[in-house]
């Protein structure tokens, strides 16, 4: 036998005998006690309570609950659950095997339960008691026995995790064995949650006692009992919760403005009126999609909710589903159904068939607690007490009217629906169609009862925020705390404040006293406490004109206080000061809690209104970003700076065409948005009047304002993004012209604010429209971006509506709380650079709105990584465009946040590159006013003020890591490299993947985004993966054994970034793929080392599989149009440069040059991107159990070293030592043909020589130098390059590459004659996927794109092949068959004194050619100016032919 096996099979066995004893051992009525290393974790007998107390640090939510004496000398916990669920949450802290011991005491009748198990993320129910038997139940219902219904019961249950089983003894016997559940996810135990259903007939209260929880897999037969407390108090009284009467949804369908959001893909539903002019849904299911209807609710405490619809049924097949439920956490219960007309429970035992053509009242009163509902018809009673389908612990947050989804057939459902309402009851009542909702009582926000309580006498600090703790209240330090030799050191006066101490300072002497007992002096290592020497570890000393003493050793040697720090969670740094030991929560979601509430200052809105006047802000504007002083410096600073100076010039020249940009009407561009631009305008125009002090810009502005104010709604139920947006423009629209505006124009924006923004906030944070996790507690880019928005807006608005504005702030700001561990430990961001970007434009203007007025962020601004976002999105960019994983395009975002960002945390760098990479502009003209207000003059864009490394990694959900030659370089290297985990918002299947660029052309690119409103594109659970460009087969990195689902990577892996290491002449990086590609390996790994002075990049993974395998598959994407494949080398092509990539491999493999589409067998999804104009390089490797693949790209003229080189271990990867060689040699002069060559320098090396395709002809290369030698290889033909060598004395020298581009022959029309272009430039390209070489392609799905500039237009200009004769422009646009384009055409003879031909648009008829003709002309030069579309400033030709009739 195999030493292996053998030593395996002998484990195994031995296992099983001690098994087997252990389990005769329990079984002999639990005799022995558990094994010697269990370790009590807890133990809870509440005798030591006195009876009737009400403990305080019981972890407790139920209608009451204290300490019952329910037997002689025994006390157990009582919990009352009349009206709602009581739940009882007991901390633990256990690994792998752990035992929950306790017993259970019912009063009178029996109760439902169970308990939970919980690690902190994952929960399992092990145990359910029910009520209709008394039964005790496992997780699937198996029922296993029973409970005492007077008198007591114990259970012990005991878990393996590892092997995702558990025994269950009841009253010492064991009734069941290693019961194995695949539910059972937990790796250890954080905490025991209890859980006991009220319902109407019970009595409600049950007793717990001796809960006890250890490691081991055996229960003991006795657990230690605390000793009993003969104290008896008053017996407690607990007030019935009242129902109250709250309305919160009351729809009555007669406005196209719905209190409901619905989803029907434009085929179910309509709103319309019926025979008797009544408003109301007409439903009618014509398609297989799935179509509803939903209404948000925050049920909180809120117990009893009815639930009612009118309808009105035309097809007796009809079929739908009622109060769908959603909970707070995604989990989902569906309790009524309608199938063939007939209505009824899904759990409930009696029907309801409705009448055809008649209106009838569905009513159900629902127990949010219980997981009941009665059934009423026409407020009649049909059934009561139904049990809810898959009932859910969590609140409920939204309801559903659902027609579901089906495939190969449609269900039909034709109805009429009215009086759709929720509302506070046990049973129906009268609801007048003009009762307007309700605020219920509290918000969405969490209670901090538990956090109260621990807290409760104690002191907090709060090390990274500064932030100070103390009798309930929060402050935030004027100077922060530090750490000196690991000791916190704290300022005098916040020892002061928190203790109430006497503190006095004298300066003679340099000592401080504290309560006239203890003494210390600055700068010595002692402390005099009663008149005794204590030796302190850190001396109290003096910075920056402050005293700062060492706070453990002032608190415990001086004060008799115990001092307890953790720094183990997000933003760790609590420091907690009391009387006693503190006991910290035992699980890290509670702990993470504790943090962020000793963290962040948390404003209230009697403080924001106080601290406004205490300011000298009430009733002050502007105040928003800029103040009068701040006004006063920037007038100077745009006299002074030629930067500022060219935006503010640019600034007024759009301004000036905004004048006349027509308002559009209410309503969205594409179904879902709005168009901002009207009220970007004018906050422009708001700039420019604070400027020049001009009112006529406040007049020029006011049109559009007014417009925007008039709107019913700012779309907060389709795209809430919209109504922040348009709140912080309307707003600081308002605070930056208010001197300038009538008290009737300010009435009218402020009453906008306060409709639109102000109280459509509060809805949802009071959970009337939801869910709360859409944008309020959203722990992705909604939050940020909708926070900051409606927060200043609010912050507009504090003086008029100091109430509902200053809650709105305190709402939005403890929001933003639950985006602080998305930005730790490095500040970038896990769904992308495109999200990055939209993150920081808002939460920029947050900090530095607050910050301005209050002089604070309320510590928002200390949130762990936040310091070093600015960083991470300038590594994230090349000169080429982002680094686009996730759902992301290839764009160039060096926001104006980075201004704010560089100045905030003083990082020049980002300043530095900033202005470099955007040429001194500004990304937008909507944005020119906060680069004006943020850029910080004394930085230049030099490459002395940038100080990053090339290299670095940055890890979270969203890993990447980067390795580059250059900051400023604009044909640098550019490496990008994708790790993390798999799925989360936005994320695509691409750990391991990469991309890659250099001279210019990014050569392995990332697809991007998909289109976000088809289909399924947001189900990350299966759908989603069926999309090619979001699955690991539309991305650059590996596939194994792919199937049809699509999901080619563990949707639950993460890829670690294990190393990476830099020198001048190169970098590598290693991820750790293992995770990602389990199904199919042992172990994987994947290497990237950027050599060859920085300039090639090797790719190799080392790769262990469980089994050898055919479909073993490298993937690169290009956007290169030809390969030239040569045994194991391919040289690609790309806008007429080249690249080599070589492969090494230790098995067989195939290469191949596809399309970049779904390999046979793999899924597609209808109208998905069909990635046009995109390529990739496939390698498939065969048969082997280990798999070295080794890829080397290289440019042409770059002196590479051989594949061979690294060919080897990434283990034994070394860097290069050494310098790269900085003197380059240029030749004077290149020539192709008689042509002389433009753009060639020690940087760019390629050169790029365009050539029309069946009219050109190869021309030999020549070049000269004064200086130095020339040799030259001439290319044979066009798919071939030339290679010049320019040679220094030394016989080093520097390569030069000639290759070709293709410009396709022009298409051909009958009765014409197209005339050949051989080159195109562009005064935009923002998208590189999208340039201007589209448009001679000959291809109608490429194109070119570009946004109008500030001249408000944009242009292609054409070198035509020879000067010729024409009369017609064939044009054909993207989207044209939806939408119309303006243009107009210039022609010229000398490429500089240009003559207009022609002036119009196309017919928004056809996505083909549409001809244009002008009188005839002789032209060697054609420029078309593009001045955007009937649906706004975007151009997008698609092909491009000029042409002379025949």
């Amino acid at each position: 036998m195999d030493k292996d096996l053998e030593r395996g099979f002998f484990l195994k066995l031995l296992k099983n005998i001690a098994t087997l004893f252990l389990t005769v051992l329990i079984s002999l009525n639990m005799c022995g006690t558990a094994c010697a290393d269990d370790s009590l974790d807890v133990s809870l007998s509440y005798n030591d309570y006195p009876t009737y107390d009400v403990p305080a640090d019981l972890n407790v939510l139920a209608d009451g609950y204290y300490i019952e004496e329910y037997a002689q000398n025994e006390k157990g916990l009582l919990l009352l659950a009349k009206s709602r669920r009581a739940e009882y949450k007991v901390n633990a802290s256990l690994k792998e095997t752990f035992v929950i011991s306790f017993e259970l005491v019912t009063c009178g009748k029996g109760i439902d339960g169970f308990i939970s198990l919980s690690d902190g993320t994952r929960n399992f129910t092990p145990i359910k008691f029910v009520k209709t038997d008394l039964s005790l139940r496992l997780f699937d219902n198996n029922k296993i026995g029973f409970y005492r219904q007077s008198g007591k019961t114990r259970i012990d249950v005991s878990v393996d995790t590892s092997s995702k089983s558990y025994d269950v003894y009841i009253n010492g016997t064991k009734t069941v064995s290693s019961y194995y559940s695949n539910r059972m996810s937990l790796d250890s135990l954080s905490y025991v949650t209890f859980y006991f259903e009220p319902y109407d007939d019970a009595e409600n209260g049950i007793i717990l006692d001796n809960i006890n929880c250890h490691s081991g897999i055996l229960p003991k037969s006795n657990y230690p009992v605390a000793q009993f407390n003969m104290q008896k108090n008053e017996k407690p009284t607990f007030e019935e919760k009242q129902i109250g009467n709250i309305v919160i949804t009351n729809e009555g369908f007669e406005e196209e403005s719905l209190s409901v959001m619905t989803e029907d893909y434009g085929h179910a539903f309509k709103l319309i009126h019926d025979e008797n002019d009544n408003g109301c849904l007409s439903v009618n299911k014509i398609a297989e999609s799935r179509a509803l209807f939903a209404s948000s609710v925050n049920t909180g405490e809120m117990d009893r909710l009815v639930i009612e619809y009118k309808v009105k049924i035309f097809d007796e097949n009809s079929s739908f589903d009622l109060c769908q439920f959603k909970s707070e956490k995604g989990n989902w219960s569906s309790n009524v159904q309608v199938r063939g007309s007939v209505v009824k429970g899904n759990k409930g035992e009696k029907s309801y068939k409705l009448p055809l053509y008649v209106w009838t009242k569905l009513s159900f009163a629902f127990s949010v607690s219980g997981k009941f509902f009665d059934f009423y018809v026409d407020d009649k009673l049909i059934e009561k007490g139904i049990e809810w389908a898959n009932p859910f612990p969590e609140a409920i947050s939204e309801i559903r009217f659902s027609l579901g989804a089906t495939k190969g057939y449609v269900t039909p459902a034709n109805l009429f629906v009215d009086d759709y309402r929720v509302y506070e009851g046990k049973i129906p009542r009268t609801i007048s169609a003009d009762q307007k909702i309700e605020f219920p009582p509290y918000t969405i926000l969490p209670s901090d009862n538990a956090e109260d309580a621990l807290m409760k006498d104690r002191v907090g600090l709060h090390l990274k925020s500064g932030v100070m703790y103390s009798k309930g209240q929060r402050s935030e330090l004027d100077v922060p705390p530090y750490i000196k030799n690991d000791r916190t050191m704290i300022p005098v006066r916040a020892v002061s404040e928190a203790f109430d101490l006497d503190v006095k300072y004298d300066d003679i002497n340099k000592s401080v006293s504290v309560n006239d007992n203890t003494v210390l002096i600055i700068g010595k290592n002692e402390m005099t406490v009663d008149g005794k020497t204590i030796t302190l570890d850190c001396a109290p000393e003096i910075k920056d004109g402050r005293t700062f003493l060492p706070l453990r050793d002032l608190c415990e040697k001086a004060l008799g206080k115990n001092v307890y720090f953790d720094n183990s969670v997000v933003n760790g740094g609590m420091i907690i000061i009391g009387n006693t030991e503190f006991t910290p929560p035992g699980d890290l979601e509670s702990l993470q809690r504790l943090n962020d509430y000793l963290f962040f200052l948390r404003p209230s809105s009697e403080w924001l209104t106080e601290k406004l006047e205490e300011k000298n802000y009430k009733n002050i504007h502007p105040r928003i970003l800029i103040n009068n002083n701040d006004v006063t410096r920037l007038k100077t600073e745009i006299k002074e700076n030629s930067i500022k100076s060219e935006w503010f010039k640019e600034l007024l020249e759009a301004c000036e065409t905004f004048k006349t940009v027509p308002i559009p009407e209410y309503g969205t561009y594409d179904g879902t948005r709005m168009s901002r631009e009207p009220v970007a305008e004018a906050l422009d125009m708001a700039l420019v009047y604070l400027i020049t002090g001009d009112i006529s810009w406040v007049d020029a502005a006011w049109p559009k304002i007014e417009a925007v104010c008039s709107w019913k709604d700012w779309n907060p139920d389709r795209e809430f993004l919209n109504c922040a947006d348009f709140s912080f423009l309307v707003a600081t629209c308002y605070d930056w012209m208010y001197d300038a505006l009538s008290d009737e124009q300010k009435k009218i924006m402020e009453e906008a604010l306060y409709d639109k923004c102000l109280i459509e906030a509060k809805k949802w944070w009071y959970g009337i429209k939801g869910p709360k996790d859409k944008w309020q507690m959203a722990k992705a880019n909604w939050n940020p971006v909708c926070n900051s928005g409606i927060s200043i807006a609010a912050l507009s608005m504090l003086d008029v509506y100091p109430e509902e504005a200053g809650e709105i702030i305190s709402l939005c700001t403890r929001g933003l709380e639950y985006v602080s561990q998305r930005f730790a430990p490095d500040g970038s961001w896990f769904e992308g650079p495109a999200y990055w970007e939209f993150v920081f434009k808002f939460l920029a203007r947050y900090l530095d709105a607050f910050e301005k007025v209050f002089g604070t962020t309320f510590a928002i601004d200390k949130m762990e990584g936040l310091d070093k976002a600015a960083t991470s999105i300038l590594y994230l960019q090349s000169s080429y465009g982002s680094f686009n994983f996730s759902d992301a395009d290839v764009e160039v975002i060096y926001p104006e946040a980075l201004y704010y960002l560089s100045n905030h945390y003083n990082n020049p760098s980002a300043t530095a590159v900033n202005l470099s990479k955007n040429k001194r502009k500004t990304t937008s003209i909507y944005n020119t006013p906060f680069a004006l207000i943020w850029y910080n003059t004394d930085i230049d864009d030099s490459n002395d003020s940038i100080t990053l490394p090339y290299d670095a990694t940055f890890s979270g959900d969203g890993a990447f890591a980067v390795m580059r030659d250059s900051w400023i370089d604009d044909y640098g290297t550019y490496v990008g490299i994708k790790a993390g985990r798999a799925v989360y918002n936005h994320s695509h299947l691409d750990l391991g993947s990469f991309i890659f660029e250099t001279e210019g052309e990014r050569w392995a690119i990332d697809l991007g985004k998909d289109n976000y409103n088809l289909p399924d594109y947001w189900d990350s659970n299966e759908k989603r993966w069926k999309f090619y460009r979001l699955r690991a087969e539309g991305h650059n990195t590996i596939v194994i054994n792919p199937d049809s689902t699509g999901a080619d990577m563990n949707l639950k892996a993460v890829a670690e970034i294990e190393s990476q290491k830099s020198s001048e002449k190169g970098a590598i990086t290693v991820v750790n793929m293992t995770d990602a590609l389990k199904k199919d390996v042992l172990s994987a790994r994947r290497g990237f080392f950027l050599t060859d002075d920085r300039k090639s990049l090797v790719v190799r993974d080392e790769v262990t599989l469980l089994a050898p395998t055919d479909e073993f598959y490298w993937t690169m994407h290009t956007k290169a149009t030809e390969a030239l494949i040569d045994g194991n080398r391919v040289i690609i092509s790309s806008a007429g440069k080249k690249m080599l990539l070589e492969f090494a491999c230790n098995a067989d493999f195939d290469i191949s040059f596809e399309d970049a589409v779904a390999r046979p067998g793999m899924p597609t999804v209808a109208n998905e991107n069909q990635n046009v104009g995109v390529k990739k390089i496939v390698l498939k490797v065969h048969g082997k159990k280990t798999v070295n693949l080794t890829a080397k790209l290289s440019p042409l003229d770059v002196m590479t070293t051989p594949i061979s080189d690294y060919d080897i271990s990434i283990d034994d990867w070394n860097l290069p030592e050494g310098s790269i060689q900085e003197e380059k040699y240029v030749p004077d002069e290149i020539y192709y043909g008689n042509r002389k060559l433009e753009g060639f320098n020690e940087v760019n090396r390629n050169i790029v020589v365009n050539y029309v395709e069946g009219i050109s002809e190869i021309q030999k290369i020549s070049a000269k130098s004064h200086n130095y030698k020339i040799e030259i290889t001439e290319p044979e033909n066009f798919e071939d390059y030339g290679i010049i060598k320019v040679y220094g004395e030394d016989e080093n020298y520097t390569q030069y590459v000639v290759s070709f581009r293709k410009i396709p022959a022009p298409t051909k029309f009958e009765g014409f004659e197209s005339v050949a272009i051989r080159d195109v430039s562009a005064s935009d390209v923002p998208q590189p996927l999208n340039n201007e070489y589209n448009v001679l392609d000959g291809n109608l799905e490429t194109r070119w794109s570009a946004a109008n500039d500030l001249n408000n237009y944009v242009w292609l200009q054409f070198e035509l092949d020879k000067e010729s004769e024409l009369d017609t422009l064939m044009l054909a646009t993207y989207l044209g068959d939806k939408r119309q384009t303006k243009f107009k055409v210039e022609v010229s003879e000398n490429g500089t004194d240009f003559k207009e031909v022609f002036d119009g648009q196309t017919g928004g008829q056809t996505l083909d050619f549409e001809e244009f003709t002008f009188e005839k002309c002789i032209a060697k030069y054609v420029r078309i100016k593009f001045f955007g579309t009937t649906e706004g400033s975007w151009n997008s030709p698609t092909d491009v032919v000029f042409a002379n009739k025949k």
